[in-house]
């Protein structure tokens, strides 16, 4: 029976170790949750700062922005009277300058003197066929003569073996002949 009750009390013993272990535990996780929160209450402060100076940095923009408008809209305001100003101070040295020169006219007097009077012609002019013709001629082949030098003159292109191996220096090793339609159609 001592036996047992040895056997018991150390039972009991471990029994109120553990339930004081438990116990410091639960206190050291309920500390812990208490400076967690701490911390995260101090951090939601320090955000909440940071939120309002952000608001009052973005009004304070804000109401800068706005005043820059105003001061912008104030310094245009007599620019855009400076010129219209110059358009119509333009316009009226342009009209006193006409004035200045219809009142010379009128002062000195326009004279005109008619040297010899227009005469109607009596008989038609005849025309002269047979030169336009001959000018449309000689014209004609002119031009034509020129453009036909002028496309030969800017033709690169290569017609022949003899002109690959001069323009080159290559020696030409096979040709494709052309076939002509007239040939082709033989064929059929």
């Amino acid at each position: 029976m001592i036996n047992c009750c040895k056997k018991i009390r150390q039972n009991y013993e471990e029994v109120v170790n553990l339930e004081k272990a438990i116990t410091n535990t639960r206190k050291r996780i309920e500390k812990e949750i208490d400076e967690i929160v701490e911390l995260e209450e101090t951090g939601i402060l320090v955000l909440k700062a940071e939120e309002e100076l952000l608001l009052n940095t973005s009004n304070n923009l804000n109401q800068q922005i706005k005043d820059f408008a105003q001061k912008e809209y104030e310094l245009i305001q007599p620019s855009r009277g400076i010129d219209d100003n110059r358009e119509v101070y333009s316009m009226l040295l342009k009209e006193q300058e006409e004035a200045r020169i219809s009142q010379a006219k009128l002062e000195r007097g326009v004279k005109i003197k008619v040297i010899s009077p227009a005469i109607n012609p009596s008989v038609p002019i005849k025309q002269k066929k047979k030169l336009n013709i001959l000018l449309a001629i000689v014209l004609g082949m002119v031009s034509a003569l020129g453009m036909a030098f002028f496309v030969e003159y800017f033709d690169y292109s290569v017609n022949s073996p003899e002109e690959v191996e001069s323009h080159l220096g290559l020696s030409v090793w096979g040709s494709i002949k052309t076939l002509h339609t007239k040939s082709v159609m033989e064929g059929y």
